[in-house]
């Protein structure tokens, strides 16, 4: 059993594994939740869809760049109302809507930019383990 501490927030996701890619760690992620409400009525649903990858940036561990590998899911609003037919389950307060990073790693790049110039809080952010570069910085600000 991993540890709760490595996932983001494990009220939404298991650890499934973790490996060393391409100089990265890849953290293998599985969601926990079995109902997942609508965002536009609000209904609880649980008919799956379709599943999906997606490859996100997570906090460096000891300066090693950590990527989640999450399994997303999609499913079916069955209720008569409803205006959406299929929707993704969310990640609140972990992940944005079409994030490459999750909301910690975007607020710590945010405060490195924030405390310097995009050059210099880019070459920090190497040294911490981010894969960054001092464009992308300037476009998060």
């Amino acid at each position: 059993m991993w540890p709760e501490s490595m996932c983001p927030d494990p009220s939404l996701w298991q650890v499934g594994g973790v490996a060393v890619e391409r100089e990265r760690i890849v953290l293998h992620l599985l969601p926990v939740r079995n109902f997942v409400p609508c965002p536009s009525c609000g209904a609880n649903s649980q008919r799956v869809h379709s599943r999906y990858w997606r490859r996100v940036w997570d906090l460096p561990w000891f300066n090693w760049p950590v990527q989640l590998l999450i399994s997303a899911r999609r499913f079916f609003c069955d209720t008569a109302g409803c205006l959406r037919r299929i929707f993704t389950g969310p990640f609140p307060k972990v992940l944005a809507r079409y994030g490459r990073r999750t909301q910690r790693t975007q607020h710590s790049l945010l405060e490195l930019a924030r405390c310097s110039n995009a050059e210099v809080a880019a070459s920090v952010a190497r040294l911490l383990g981010f894969i960054i570069g001092p464009d992308t910085l300037i476009r998060l600000q």
